[in-house]
C-alpha cells in the first residue's frame, strides 16, 4: 500500500494501475485454502500458505467461523500477516519446519494462537517480546505492531518458547 500510495503521489498513475494488476493477477491464481466465512482472513491465510509451501513448510489450521470478530480488517491483516511472516521465517531455519495456527471466535471469546517451530530455544521473561535479531530498517517492529494493534482491543497475550516450539496466543472476550 505504500509503495502504492507513493506511486500515486508522485502522478505515476500507470505505474500504480500496473502494480495493481500484477498484485490482482497473482491473487487470482492463488486458490483459497481455508473458508472461514472472512473473506479477508481466507486469502491472506491463503496466500501466507501457498508463500509456506514454497518453502517446504507444513501448516496446519485450527479455525472456526470468523464472519464476526472483534478486530477491524486493516488491524486483522497486520496480526496474522506479522505473525504468519515471523512463523515462516523461524520456520526455515529448523530441521522440521512447522508452523499451527488456531484462530476461533465463539459467543464469549477471540483466539488466535501461531505455533512454529525454532532452530534454537528462545530466552523469554516474563511474557516480553524476543529482541529482534535483524539490523535492516524496518525489521524487528512486528510482533510490537501485533502486541499494540492487540492491547487497542483489550486482549490478553501470551508469548513463550519451549522444546523449540514458539508460541503466541492472544485472547479478546466478546
Amino acid at each position: 500500500m505504500n509503495v502504492l500510495n507513493g506511486l500515486l503521489s508522485h502522478g505515476r498513475i500507470s505505474d500504480a494501475q500496473a502494480l495493481i494488476c500484477s498484485y490482482t493477477a497473482q491473487t487470482n491464481t492463488n486458490t483459497l485454502i481455508v473458508n472461514t466465512g472472512n473473506p479477508l482472513i481466507d486469502t491472506i491465510l491463503s496466500q501466507k500458505y501457498t508463500l509456506a509451501q514454497q518453502y517446504g513448510i507444513s501448516v496446519e489450521f485450527c479455525l472456526g467461523n470468523l464472519q464476526n470478530i472483534p478486530i477491524d480488517s486493516p488491524d486483522m491483516v497486520v496480526v496474522i500477516g506479522n505473525l504468519f511472516d515471523n512463523a515462516i521465517e523461524a520456520s526455515c531455519k529448523t530441521d522440521s519446519p512447522q508452523i499451527q495456527i488456531k484462530i476461533l471466535k465463539s459467543d464469549y471469546d477471540f483466539v488466535l494462537s501461531f505455533r512454529n517451530r525454532v532452530a534454537q530455544p528462545l530466552k523469554l521473561s516474563k511474557n516480553t517480546l524476543p529482541q529482534s535479531s535483524k539490523k535492516d530498517f524496518g525489521h524487528g517492529m512486528g510482533l510490537s505492531n501485533v502486541v499494540s494493534i492487540l492491547k487497542k482491543y483489550s486482549a490478553e497475550y501470551t508469548i513463550s518458547c519451549e522444546n523449540n516450539w514458539f508460541q503466541f496466543s492472544a485472547l479478546i472476550w466478546v
